[in-house]
């Protein structure tokens, strides 16, 4: 039966040497049982990994377009504080006159 009190060190020890006989208590190892489920874990893992490969090229392709795109938008803003007050405040080298 189920006790709901606090269990005594000898039923602990108990509990624990019969875990381990049944084999509850061991540490089991993580592995596919069969030929498929580890082709299946092999083809599901380099079809993950072929995903975030994609992922990835795309990524890089598409950087060089995004830094234009921000660059020309940050040239856009300078020229436009650079006509209303006079000067570009984010330009930290001395002018040159």
């Amino acid at each position: 039966m189920y006790s709901f009190s606090n269990p005594s060190s000898s039923d602990t020890e108990s509990r624990d040497a019969n875990a381990t006989q049944s084999g509850y208590g061991q540490m089991a190892l993580c592995f596919p049982s069969t030929p498929q489920k580890l082709l299946m874990t092999v083809g599901l893992f380099l079809g993950g990994s072929s995903l975030f490969g994609v992922g990835l090229y795309f990524s890089y392709v598409h950087v060089a377009p995004q830094q234009a795109r921000i660059q020309a938008r940050n040239d856009y803003v300078r020229d436009r504080l650079k006509k209303k007050y006079g000067y570009d405040m984010y330009n930290t080298q001395p002018k040159k006159d």
